[in-house]
């Protein structure tokens, strides 16, 4: 995977050499405690800057699937591995951006995510079971894969981000993030993602 990475500000702005196709089915794990009000907060601030809302229900991306994927296994084999999963927790710190892999004129706004070991092993397994039943999901390997915490997509230049940047006047944002389930949602026919179910991780040790 070929990837640039250029700063912009405070923010670390990442270019990813992809397929022009978006996926279908995504495994994403939903922000809570402080890391869900740090990224409501962004999002508020940044419904006021603009005249449209171009915030992201926040979210972290664990896989996509792509093609004519069926949704019932995929939930199904996501349900096996996040019953097999313990809870764990991931640092999450600053701002960073992400150049979309299907549209280089769009920019996903975003807070960093701790690429810890319990984590990885998570997409790692992921991949593999999806991958092991015909899937096609990311090409990323466990060691390309860059974990991040997506708030929003707009069209902005360079010198744009900056001004968007400073006008978001934000303190440096770190929080713990607790992991302990993981959703799969579904791209519709409108464009927009759907949820279809939600997994808990098996009961934490005693």
């Amino acid at each position: 995977m070929a990837k640039d990475e250029h700063i912009v500000g405070d923010a670390e702005i990442e270019t990813e050499d992809k397929g022009l196709e978006t996926p279908v089915v995504s495994v994403t794990i939903a922000p809570r405690g402080r890391c869900y009000q740090l990224a409501v907060r962004v999002g508020e601030q940044l419904a006021r800057l603009h005249s449209q809302d171009i915030s992201h229900r926040p979210h972290l991306t664990l896989q996509g699937i792509y093609g004519d994927a069926d949704v019932a296994l995929i939930n199904s084999l996501v349900h096996g591995v996040a019953a097999a999963t313990r809870p764990f927790t991931v640092e999450v710190f600053g701002i960073g951006v992400l150049v979309s892999p299907v549209d280089p004129q769009l920019l996903f706004l975003h807070l960093n995510v701790q690429k810890s070991e319990p984590l990885v092993e998570l997409y790692a397994r992921l991949k593999q079971d999806l991958d092991a039943h015909g899937l096609r999901t990311y090409s990323y390997s466990p060691e390309e894969w860059v974990p991040h915490l997506t708030l929003a997509s707009g069209r902005w230049s360079g010198e744009e981000l900056k001004d968007l940047l400073r006008e978001l006047n934000l303190e440096t944002p770190d929080c713990i993030l607790p992991v302990a389930e993981v959703d799969v949602n579904c791209r519709g026919e409108d464009g927009n993602w759907h949820s279809v179910d939600r997994h808990p991780f098996a009961p934490p040790d005693e």
